[in-house]
C-alpha cells in the first residue's frame, strides 16, 4: 500500500498497470490462494510479499502433503487386559518413533525433507495423529508419501484387524518448477534488488508461499521480503528500515517492467512474457 500511495504521490514516477490482491495467508490452509482467480486477475507475473529477512528472494519451496492418521485401540480394564488390550496411545507413539528420527525439521536444513508430527490427541481407545510430509524435490517427495503409507500397512499387518487408517493428501508443490519457464520475473526482481543496493539472497523455503500455489495455476509468483524476522514465534519481528526497503523494491520492479514493456511495445509486442519467450 504505501508502495502505491507513493506513486499516486510521485507521478512522475512511470509504471505499467498495477494489480494489487489481498488474501488470507497460506498459514490458514492457503484457503485465498486456492480461491485466486488467476484469469480474472489478468496479470503476466506477479509477486508475494510473505516475509523474510532482507534480500531474500524465493522461488524454490517444498512440494508438501498432509498425513491425517486415527488409531483405534480397545480399552479394557487394565486387571483382564491381557492379550485383549491395544492401546492405541502407545500405538500412536511406537508409529511416531519408527518413522527416520534424523527426518524431522529440527534436525534437517536447506534441502533436506522431513516427517513432522504436527498434532495428536486422544485416548487408549482411539488417537488422532497429522503429519506434514515435505521434500523440495518431486521424486523425493512421491517416495516419502509412499514410505509413509508403507509405514502404516506394515502397522495394520500386526493385528487381525486393521488398526489405523489413512487419509493423506497432497497441499502444495514447489514453485520452482514454474518459475524457471518464466526467468524474466526473477531477472526484473534480481535488477531491482541490486538497483536499490541490495544483494538478492537464494534460499530454498523451507516451507510453502501463497505464490506457489498460484505460480501452479499458471501465474508465475515468486516472493520477495517483507522483512520480518524469526517468524512463526513470540520473538517474531520486522524493522521499518526494512520494509521501507521493501517498498524500494517493489517501485523499482514496477519501473523497470514499464521501460521493458515500452521497448517491447515499440516492437509490435503488447505482452511482456510474450516478448521475453520471442527474445529466447
Amino acid at each position: 500500500m504505501t508502495a502505491c500511495e507513493q506513486f499516486i504521490a510521485h507521478p512522475e514516477r512511470k509504471h505499467g498497470k498495477i494489480r494489487l490482491a489481498f488474501g488470507p495467508d497460506e498459514e490458514l490452509g492457503a484457503r485465498g490462494a486456492k480461491l485466486f482467480d488467476v484469469d480474472h486477475f489478468a496479470a503476466d507475473f506477479a509477486y508475494t510479499i510473505d516475509g523474510g529477512p532482507i534480500g531474500n528472494l524465493t522461488y524454490d519451496n517444498f512440494n508438501a502433503a498432509q498425513a491425517e492418521l486415527t488409531i483405534c485401540g480397545t480399552s479394557v480394564h487394565p486387571g483382564s487386559a491381557k492379550d485383549t488390550m491395544v492401546n492405541a496411545l502407545l500405538v500412536a507413539s511406537q508409529f511416531a518413533t519408527k518413522l527416520p528420527q534424523e527426518e524431522t525439521p529440527e534436525h534437517t536444513s536447506g534441502y533436506e525433507g522431513y516427517y513432522f508430527l504436527t498434532c495428536q490427541s486422544g485416548t487408549i481407545d482411539e488417537v488422532k495423529q497429522t503429519y506434514y510430509i515435505r521434500d523440495h524435490d518431486r521424486e523425493s517427495f512421491a517416495a516419502r508419501k509412499r514410505f509413509f503409507t508403507e509405514q502404516v500397512a506394515a502397522f495394520n499387518s500386526q493385528f487381525v484387524e486393521p488398526r489405523i487408517s489413512l487419509t493423506l493428501f497432497d497441499q502444495y508443490y514447489n514453485m520452482r518448477d514454474i518459475i524457471e519457464q518464466h526467468p524474466i520475473v526473477i531477472d526484473l526482481a534480481v535488477q531491482a534488488y541490486e538497483s536499490c543496493g541490495i544483494t538478492p539472497v537464494f534460499k530454498p523455503m523451507r516451507g510453502g508461499t501463497d505464490g506457489c500455489i498460484i505460480s501452479h495455476k499458471g501465474l508465475p509468483t515468486p516472493n520477495l521480503f517483507s522483512g520480518t524476522e524469526n517468524g512463526h514465534g513470540k520473538y517474531e519481528f520486522v524493522t521499518l528500515e526494512t520494509m521501507e526497503q521493501s517498498v524500494n523494491v517493489i517501485m523499482a520492479i514496477a519501473e523497470q517492467s514499464a521501460a521493458l514493456s515500452k521497448t517491447f511495445q515499440l516492437e509490435g509486442i503488447s505482452s511482456l512474457t510474450q516478448a521475453v519467450k520471442n527474445r529466447v
